[in-house]
């Protein structure tokens, strides 16, 4: 009676892009703004998506906030399109956070794929030269991470 009781993970290719809450908060006494994907709940713990990536994009001039400027929005907007382009279209990077706060944003992506993801995040740098990008990939099996804000 092999493979009762253990129940298959769920397919990447079903992975939901557009299930996402919002909700404020405060980090060391400054202004919070998460965008949690909800519909990730399920993916928790994906034995094909072991790690995620950082992704933290600097404001050029954060308001008295930390948020950015309405004439920065655009370049972020811009930038988060490519993101979701190069990652997520590829199935090379799964959304599950975007945290904004003091003066910059992080994406976290859980990844399969590593050298995929670094070459995507690379693409995105360049084509970016109006904001400082810097990324890295922290090993979280169980998804600890993400759960701090689902």
């Amino acid at each position: 009676m092999l493979g009762l009781g253990k129940k298959s993970p769920p397919s990447l290719d079903r992975f939901p892009m557009d299930k996402w809450t919002v909700a404020q908060a405060a980090t060391d006494g400054k202004p919070m703004i998460l965008r949690i994907n909800a519909g990730a709940k399920k993916y928790v713990g994906h034995p094909e998506l072991p790690a995620f990536l950082g992704i933290t994009i600097t404001f050029r001039a954060p308001n008295e906030h930390g948020f950015p400027s309405k004439d920065e929005t655009p370049d972020l907007d811009a930038i988060e399109a490519r993101l979701e382009k190069d990652l997520e279209a590829t199935r090379t990077g799964f959304p599950a956070l975007v945290i904004t706060t003091d003066g910059k944003r992080e994406f976290v992506y859980y990844v399969c794929e590593r050298e995929k993801a670094s070459a995507a995040v690379d693409a995105v740098r360049a084509q970016s030269p109006s904001h400082q990008i810097i990324y890295g990939f922290v090993d979280d099996p169980t998804w600890s991470y993400y759960a701090q804000f689902a």
